[in-house]
């Protein structure tokens, strides 16, 4: 997606006005509580080195949060402050997986989960159903999770995520949960499979604080999982990053510490926003689901033309979007859009997907 927006602004320099709805990047500004907690630190000089594992003061209020939203407390030593949930996906199978070994990966999912697979040398199983995974259990190390799910939106049922639990216990497997959009459901319900054994077996939590507090560009989240895998994560830390910069830790605070009605406010705005991105889809001929959660909108291409030709045709008409194909091969006939943009930006990208459409 990164290159997908570096294209594009080079094509703005150019002078192409371009609309963008390629990144998950919300476009609500980042709460001025997490702010002053970043102010307050520097005047305090809380500037040198924290705790690798993360300071105090933010390992508390999450443990009081995991309490409150998945009904268990971790310990201190289950948790670990990261620079950003991605770096979470990377720890959890760098240090849970050997090369050569297999995980299970949702196709479309998340474009990381392929790259660090990769990188790792461990082979990505792609799946794309509940029922799908049934299928594939045998000699994987490791299942990962995503809901509400990026790109499709889609949010497992409770009875779904007991299923993929049930099966990881009796093959001796790896949870991996990416619960990034946790917060960002529309009509249903969140479940999490950490619900099951607390963290403290085989379930791994992916989270952050880039969504629900609009802080993409802060590079904080928070890993929960068993006591001994979370202490050598925090080895791999220690060697990668040394510890997460300690204002950025004091802006997490304040940020959990706040009232968290703004978040629902974000939601009630996000879901007028995903109503005006669908409708406005189906007005130009381009038919869309509901997404449960998230906020994307996951746009089957045009019949007769692939993800990557249809969103090339979007960027010469000013429109920026990223192809399903970099989110498995299940998503090659599709298209993401991000609809966490001002209200202005998605009506003009739906002017210009009308004209676009036009020129098929």
């Amino acid at each position: 997606m990164f290159q997908i927006m570096s294209q594009a602004k080079e094509m703005e320099k150019s002078g192409s006005p371009m609309t963008h709805f390629e990144l998950g990047d919300p476009s609500f500004d980042t709460p001025w509580e997490a702010k002053a907690g970043v102010f307050e630190a520097l005047i305090a000089n809380k500037t040198h080195y924290a705790p690798s594992r993360g300071i105090p003061e933010l390992l508390e209020i999450a443990q009081d949060v995991t309490e409150k939203s998945r009904g268990f407390r971790p310990t201190k030593e289950q948790l670990l402050v990261t620079p950003g949930a991605n770096w979470q996906i990377y720890a959890a199978i760098a240090c849970t997986c050997n090369p050569g070994d297999c995980v299970l990966v949702p196709d479309p999912g998340f474009v990381s989960y392929w790259s660090i697979c990769r990188m790792l040398g461990v082979k990505a199983i792609p799946y794309s159903s509940v029922a799908d995974i049934g299928k594939k259990l045998y000699k994987n190390k490791m299942i990962i999770v995503n809901s509400p799910n990026n790109p499709t939106g889609e949010v497992l049922s409770n009875d779904d995520v007991l299923t993929i639990y049930g099966w990881a216990k009796y093959y001796g497997m790896w949870i991996l949960s990416d619960e990034i959009y946790a917060r960002m459901i529309y009509e249903k319900s969140f479940a999490s499979p950490s619900k099951q054994d607390a963290c403290t077996e085989r379930t791994i939590i992916v989270n952050g604080f880039s969504k629900s507090y609009a802080m993409t560009g802060w590079r904080l989240g928070v890993m929960t999982g068993p006591e001994e895998l979370m202490a050598k994560c925090q080895l791999l830390l220690e060697t990668e990053q040394s510890c997460v910069s300690t204002p950025v830790q004091y802006a997490g605070v304040e940020a959990l510490c706040m009232s968290q009605w703004i978040i629902k406010d974000m939601v009630n705005s996000l879901a007028e926003k995903r109503h005006d991105m669908i409708e406005g889809l189906w007005k130009v001929d381009l038919s869309c689901k509901y997404p449960d959660g998230a906020f994307y909108a996951w746009v089957p291409a045009p019949r007769g033309y692939s993800g990557d030709v249809f969103a090339e045709h979007l960027l010469k008409h000013g429109v920026v979007v990223t192809p399903g194909s970099v989110f498995g091969n299940n998503g090659v006939g599709h298209i993401r859009i991000c609809f966490a943009v001002d209200t202005n930006v998605i009506a003009e990208g739906l002017k210009k997907m009308a004209k676009a459409m036009e020129a098929l």
